[in-house]
């Protein structure tokens, strides 16, 4: 049951990976909040004063304070870090590169559309996929039933972003035979309702990507 602590607001955009794993992670935690669409193209005052430097989603207000750390102000919850220090670490580790070789270059490929980027895209799925022993200590992603980690969140994001970005780009960037565990990884959560419910369909994201390329 979602408990209610004060006021909690979500400003984000429905197809921001960023504000999806914000989602997840208050859905996770039974944390009762209320989502504000933003149109950032033209940004609500809300969103220019509570995030002025930035000015992007996602923006989490609590009693109009920006909060930078959910599980360190909901203790209570269930928790997506692990406590072992070593373990955390790791798992900051592979949050970095999951943001910055993943999301990053998709970002890329859907701006640029360029063979290299592509090919780029897929050499750091590769690492990740080589790395799925160091990530799992029993050498698997994990099954529905157990708790959703940080990872968890991040992976299962991108799952329906990279299939709608092969269509709208016409193009394959994830072989199942290459990276068999990094998609089972990215889909082992797809059947909860807080992943179905934080999911934008497959149509709506195909046809953002193809307007996003003709900007």
């Amino acid at each position: 049951m979602a408990t209610t602590i004060d006021r909690v607001m979500l400003y984000g955009m429905w197809a921001s990976p960023f504000v999806r794993r914000v989602e997840l992670v208050l859905k996770v935690k039974g944390i009762s909040y209320e989502h504000v669409e933003e149109d950032l193209t033209n940004k609500s005052q809300d969103l220019l004063l509570y995030n002025p430097v930035h000015k992007k989603v996602p923006v989490l207000l609590h009693n109009d304070k920006i909060i930078e750390y959910i599980e360190d102000t909901w203790k209570s919850s269930p928790s997506v870090f692990p406590t072992d220090p070593y373990e955390r670490a790791k798992v900051r580790f592979w949050a970095n590169f999951i943001d910055q070789k993943i999301l990053e270059q998709l970002r890329t490929v859907l701006i640029k559309r360029g063979e290299e980027d592509i090919k780029e895209m897929r050499e750091n799925l590769e690492k990740l996929e080589a790395n799925t022993n160091d990530i799992f200590p029993s050498g698997k992603p994990p099954v529905v039933g157990e708790s959703m980690s940080l990872l968890d969140i991040l992976m299962c994001t991108y799952s329906g972003v990279i299939e709608s970005l092969e269509e709208a780009l016409e193009v394959k960037i994830m072989d199942p035979n290459k990276y068999p565990l990094t998609i089972t990884w990215m889909k082992a959560f797809d059947s909860l309702e807080i992943v179905r419910e934080t999911t934008p369909s497959h149509e709506k994201l195909v046809s953002f990507f193809k307007a996003f390329g003709k900007k």
